[in-house]
């Protein structure tokens, strides 16, 4: 490039214009060809997973419903998570309550029965991941829980909640290191009696 450059300054423009094609357009297209192909592949994958989980529960239904009444009970499907726990890693974490919860999803149509149509989502909702809420109740909750109940305590919560609420408390500390300045520059307040006064003060609200 640089004898060529030398010699007439203009050649610069076919590097350049070079340069921006295959570093810009040229990678980008690369670069989109592979991400098309991988969205392709991955969407195929997808489909196929989706064929074989629904033969394979289709094979697996008929062995819980062999005489074909179009149902299975509480019983059979509790049976079949104790033995997907005992002989698969994966479901080792799957508990009697999460069966029971999986088996309330399931049963739609009927308290105690899952029809095949209802059977035919159990891949989806043995992917869940169950989380226990915390126990922990407040001091007012536990020794009022009228009042914690209450539309009262609603409104004063949500009022704590609030960017007003926020702001006062900005407000307050703001004052307060003010009142911090002037006692330790009673000059700024004219006498130490009056920051000493005001000190009291926000004593009293921050006590209250």
């Amino acid at each position: 490039m640089m004898p060529a450059y030398n010699k007439n300054r203009w050649v610069a423009l076919y590097f350049i214009s070079f340069m921006a094609i295959a570093f810009f357009f040229l990678m980008n297209l690369i670069l989109a060809v592979i991400v098309n192909q991988y969205n392709e592949a991955a969407t195929q994958r997808s489909k196929e997973h989706r064929v074989l989980a629904k033969d394979c529960l289709t094979k697996a239904y008929k062995l819980l419903d062999p005489h074909e009444v179009g149902w299975i009970d509480r019983r059979t499907v509790m049976e079949l998570f104790r033995i997907l726990k005992e002989d698969f890693p994966e479901f080792r974490h799957l508990s009697e309550e999460q069966g029971n919860i999986i088996f309330g999803l399931l049963a739609r149509s009927h308290p105690s029965k899952v029809s095949k149509d209802e059977f035919m989502k159990l891949s989806n909702l043995l992917l869940l991941e169950f989380v226990r809420e915390s126990d922990y109740s407040t001091w007012v909750e536990r020794r009022y829980p009228e009042y914690f109940q209450s539309s009262q305590h609603q409104e004063f919560c949500n009022l704590v909640k609030s960017d007003y609420f926020e702001y006062a408390i900005d407000l307050v500390l703001l004052m307060n290191a003010m009142v911090a300045a002037m006692q330790s520059y009673p000059e700024l307040s004219g006498s130490a009696a009056s920051g000493e006064f005001l000190s009291i003060s926000f004593t009293s609200s921050y006590a209250a």
